[in-house]
């Protein structure tokens, strides 16, 4: 999908760009945090900083893997993220796109929430840097806790089925066994 630009002076729309961005971000449901290009955080939205656990003027100015390192930070399968990790999801450090990251967070408070992360670079032309970096937090939690729940589910039937002293076969609609 290619955006078309739009060329209007502040006297036109009668504000200023940060005015624009400062009365969209409240209206953006996802987490977004923007950082500039020493990956210092410059913005972030409400919903980041209820994701996040931390107010605005925690977060402007610092490192978003700084605050990554503060709290924990895990994988599905719950280990923690090595530093190494934490250095490739930078993508002011390395220009590189991130889709679809899911780690865990500890915030401030002990609680927990599932986030997926994407990451874009901003780069002028002609530029080999990234000079800013939109990073877009979405709240999945409910979809692992419901994860959590089918595997659960799922465990108890296994063990259910492996140690009844009953014989239990299961077929599907064209009568191949799928369970003996």
């Amino acid at each position: 999908m290619q955006l078309e630009k739009i060329n209007l002076s502040n006297a036109e729309i009668g504000c200023t760009a940060d005015q624009v961005i400062q009365s969209i971000f409240p209206l953006i449901r996802d987490g977004l945090v923007i950082q500039n290009g020493k990956a210092e955080i410059t913005a972030v939205n409400p919903a980041a900083e209820r994701l996040l656990g931390l107010a605005a003027a925690d977060l402007t100015g610092q490192l978003l893997t700084a605050i990554a390192r503060a709290g924990k930070l895990i994988h599905e399968d719950g280990s923690e993220f090595s530093r190494e990790e934490l250095s490739a999801l930078d993508t002011s450090r390395t220009g590189t796109p991130l889709r679809g990251v899911v780690l865990g967070i500890y915030r401030p408070n002990g609680t927990q929430v599932w986030l997926a992360l994407d990451s874009q670079p901003l780069i002028a032309q002609g530029a080999a840097s990234p000079y800013a970096v939109a990073t877009i937090l979405r709240d999945i939690s409910g979809h692992k806790r419901m994860e959590q729940a089918v595997a659960e589910r799922e465990r108890a039937f296994r063990s259910l089925a492996e140690y009844s002293p009953d014989f239990i076969v299961r077929y599907d609609r064209d009568g191949r066994h799928l369970y003996l």
